[in-house]
């Protein structure tokens, strides 16, 4: 294993420990699934612009369960690329868009036993941790950027945000949001 490999492999248990510890604390939320093995949830998907299908393995698969006051459970569903910013812009936005395609093809709801014309019912984000506040912006600007922009499906946030309160620091909500 390379040592480039070997950091990446170490930042993504560096969230996940984050996510286990914030949501031990807490009464309403718990980690139903956190799973780091990338082939256990690889998807092909079409990549923007090429027409091509591509293999897009992401570095975790996250299921957290909010159970509400009336005893009803609320489950949300995140995808995790780390980013170790040795990849260019134009790259993580083609991974973003290939997220938008396996969400709107149905390939999600299908995965999960549903037809593809489920997809409403199988809404995920995409959780991108990046090295610096700098390269967090600059995703976000290139999302919005894109043809068309990608809004809401990713979420960003700095390794530092993410690992210190990812619950809180990090720039998003498990609040329940409009897809």
């Amino acid at each position: 294993m390379s040592d480039q490999t070997l950091r990446h492999e170490l930042e993504v248990m560096d969230v996940k420990a984050a996510f286990h510890s914030a949501l031990a604390e807490t009464d309403a939320f718990t980690i139903a699934h956190f799973s780091t093995w990338p082939q256990l949830h690889e998807f092909y998907a079409t990549r923007p612009g090429h027409g091509t299908d591509i293999l897009v393995k992401p570095d975790g698969f996250i299921r957290i369960h909010e159970k509400e006051p009336d005893g009803a459970l609320y489950e949300r569903i995140f995808f995790l690329e780390v980013d170790r910013s040795t990849e260019k812009q134009d790259i993580l936005v083609d991974r973003a868009a290939c997220y938008v395609d396996y969400y709107q093809s149905g390939g999600f709801a299908v995965r999960n036993g549903a037809t593809a014309v489920d997809v409403k019912s199988f809404p995920f984000r995409v959780l991108i941790v990046l090295k610096s506040a700098e390269r967090r912006n600059n995703t976000a600007e290139r999302l919005l950027q894109n043809n068309p922009p990608i809004l809401t499906l990713t979420w960003l946030a700095t390794l530092e945000e993410v690992t210190s309160d990812p619950l809180e620091q990090s720039g998003f909500s498990l609040k329940p949001t409009a897809t």
